[in-house]
């Protein structure tokens, strides 16, 4: 199975030390750049950029995806959120 990861489970499994969990769970998260970045961020903790940095092989950075035109119509979805849902 294949997930597309957002950045916020990401960040709390690194900081809690069980990001691993998701290799046998799913053996394959995209997480698309602006995640990427959002994990990147200097107000993230080091641990955690220092984990995006060098992903594991079960984890790949991917460009955002094209944008859907019935999520940007609505405004509820903002930033990042808008740009990552397809």
């Amino acid at each position: 199975m294949i997930v597309v990861a957002d950045a916020g489970p990401l960040r709390y499994l690194v900081v809690i030390g069980a990001v691993e969990v998701l290799d046998p769970l799913y053996g394959r998260v995209l997480v698309p750049q602006t995640v990427a970045g959002e994990l990147q961020d200097a107000k993230t903790p080091a641990a955690v950029r220092a984990w995006i940095a060098k992903p594991p092989a079960w984890c790949e950075i991917r460009p955002d995806p094209s944008p859907d035109p019935c999520v940007s119509r609505c405004r509820r979805v903002r930033g990042h959120h808008a740009r990552t849902l397809c």
